[in-house]
Parts: structure tokens; sequence; C-alpha cells
């Protein structure tokens, strides 16, 4: 059985998923991962009759997103993978989001800020060009000729899928089936994963 956790943005989920089987726990959370996470993570295994010691793998989903979601999210998948001996692989939030609608020519949107959005382009699921940080009054003059699928509650679009509520992201089990192969060919804990952050954090530090 493999796991994977996705803690990078408000719309939070976990995946179980294995040989005839897949399972799904997805709820929004006010980003108090540090004190929930575990305690999802433990309950949504028990609901499914899985222990740890039943798990294989771990798919994180390491960012762009909340820059504490991400570091939560990835420092649990590697103290577990790590604990449990087992293989760790990540997926950044993008490419997930795009599996959601495994069209030719997909462009993925997740909000970076009130006026900000995370945005990349993927063709057969492959990147076309580089990740960007682009204006919030830019983004429809860059998605021409592509099906959006959008985090970010305020964007109009007339086709595509607008991630709006926890039962809409699916990033955590479409990222599980997509890397499933690549993660069976693992057999233990080689080496962590890493967040992948496209703006730096906004850390305030106390004046001396």
């Amino acid at each position: 059985m493999y796991l994977s956790i996705d803690t990078t943005t408000q719309f939070s989920g976990l995946a179980l998923y294995g040989e005839n089987f897949q399972k799904e726990l997805l709820w929004k959370t006010k980003f108090d991962h540090s004190q929930k996470l575990l305690i999802y993570i433990d309950k949504f295994l028990k609901e499914n009759k899985v222990s740890y010691k039943d798990l294989k793998g771990i798919v994180v989903i390491s960012g762009p997103g909340s820059f504490t979601g991400i570091r939560i999210g990835v420092c649990v998948g590697n103290t577990l993978a790590w604990s449990l001996n087992i293989p760790i692989l990540a997926i950044d939030t993008l490419l997930a989001q795009a599996l959601l609608l495994k069209e030719k020519k997909v462009v993925a949107i997740l909000k970076a800020s009130k006026n900000e959005a995370y945005l990349a382009k993927f063709q057969n699921l492959k990147k076309i060009g580089s990740y960007k940080i682009v204006p919030k009054k830019q983004i429809l003059n860059l998605t021409k000729g592509f099906l959006i699928v959008a985090q970010f509650p305020d964007l109009k679009i007339k086709k595509g899928l607008i991630i709006d509520k926890a039962s809409k992201n699916h990033r955590a089990l479409e990222a599980i089936k997509f890397i499933y192969q690549d993660l069976k060919t693992k057999r233990k804990f080689t080496k962590p994963v890493h967040p992948f952050y496209l703006k730096k954090p906004n850390i305030t530090y106390p004046s001396i």
C-alpha cells in the first residue's frame, strides 16, 4: 500500500493506493497541519485497516503553495519514509493539478497571493517552458489554447476546472496513480525529498 500527502493549499488531501484499492481523505484546513496532519494520517490508515508497516512507499506533493503546509507535508513524509525505511518521491503541485484534467494541453494555476498566481503549461503532461509567477490580470492572456485547471477562487474561466472546495481537490490521489509504477521499483529509503518554492517565504524576523 502506498500513501500520498498533499498539504500545499487550504484544500488538503491524503490518498491510499494499491492493487485494486484506492481511498481518499479530503478536507479544508486552517493551515494547522503541524497539529492535525499526523492525526489525520493515523485516523485515515485505521479507517482503512492499513497499518504503518503495510506502507511500501510515500508520495508528497512538494509545492509550490503554502510555505507552512509544504514544509510540514514534506517533513512528515520524509520522517515516515525514513522511520519505515520505505521510498519517498515528490511531485510538484502544478503537475498534480494538471493530472486532474488529463487533457492534451493544460495550464495549471494556483493562487500565490491576492494578485499573483503560480502558472505552468503542460502538453501530454510534459511541462512546456518554466514555472512562472504572473500577475492575475495576465492569466487569461497566457492561457489561450489551453484548458485551465485552477485553484484561484476569483478567476473567471469559460472551460476547465476551478478547485473551489475540498471535494474537488484530488491531487493526492492523481499524484500517486501517476507515479505508482516508478515508486514500485524502489524498495527502501535512500534520500529525502525537498520543498519546491517559487517564492521566498514571507518571514518577519524580530528586531534585535
